[in-house]
């Protein structure tokens, strides 16, 4: 965030075949992660998928039976070193299935989030999509730099400039290797300055812009898709969800023609 503070972001996906040895190595890297990046100059903020669906998170309870050992020996390494868990909804829904809470966000400072918001699944994923806001200060640095705009670049220009070049001349004999690749680098970044342009661009809003603008019909069908799967969520029935299957397909499809039209 700046040169004295960073925020650390972790990944995992945990398979529900993961042999018991595995799971326990997953506790202790978890454990062993949040002891080292917790200090007023890291943070460190978990995602993911656990597949842990026998864990009630509201009141922080697992069966101790032999099937769900390793769910209760998880919820027990999360207990013990104080980190919390922040995702309070199912976030997987199937078919017809219950919905089930297995994708989690694992924090030990709550204060570094400030809102959670619970999307539409993304594609044909059976996942809810988490979108999180932090509380964190990023200072702001406004150097400009220059940077080549190659996606602007009038490469035919460059082909000519590059054939005019008398290359018998520039490669002799009388020369090693690292003398012609010097000059042949010389000759390519000449032709660069010249027929590349430069944006300019400040270190402070360094995002790349997006230059692509989706059509109406595309924002119209996601919406869609998003009302789609707010009515199944409420009311789980195979008519709600196919409704929801057609709406996401058409997503998909309006996807797929708007990027061939790109």
């Amino acid at each position: 965030m700046n040169k004295s503070v960073s925020v650390n972001v972790g990944l995992v996906y945990r398979s529900p075949s993961c042999c018991i040895a595995e799971n326990v190595n997953l506790n202790t890297q978890i454990q062993e992660a949040f002891k080292r990046l917790n200090t007023k100059e890291e943070s460190l903020i978990i995602f993911g998928d656990f597949n842990y669906p026998e864990i009630n998170w509201n009141n922080l309870t697992c069966s101790t039976s032999p099937c769900h050992e390793s769910a209760a020996t998880f919820l027990e390494t999360i207990d013990s070193n104080n980190i919390t868990q922040i995702i309070d909804k199912p976030t997987h829904y199937r078919t017809t299935q219950n919905p089930t809470l297995i994708d989690l966000v694992l924090v030990k400072d709550t204060e570094i989030i400030n809102e959670t918001h619970y999307e539409a699944p993304l594609g044909k994923s059976h996942h809810q999509v988490i979108l999180v806001t932090l509380n964190i200060d990023i200072d702001q640095v406004g150097d400009v730099t220059e940077r080549f705009d190659h996606n602007k670049g009038d490469y035919n220009s460059m082909r000519k400039e590059v054939e005019k070049v008398k290359w018998d001349n520039v490669l002799t004999d009388d020369t090693d290797s690292n003398n012609w690749m010097n000059s042949i680098n010389d000759i390519v970044l000449g032709v660069q300055e010249t027929y590349v342009p430069k944006v300019r661009i400040t270190n402070a809003d360094n995002k790349p812009k997006r230059k692509f603008v989706a059509p109406v019909t595309l924002i119209d069908k996601i919406r869609v898709k998003r009302k789609a799967f707010k009515t199944y969520k409420k009311y789980p029935s195979m008519t709600n969800y196919n409704v929801y299957v057609r709406a996401r397909n058409q997503v998909n499809w309006q996807v797929k023609k708007a990027k061939k039209q790109k």
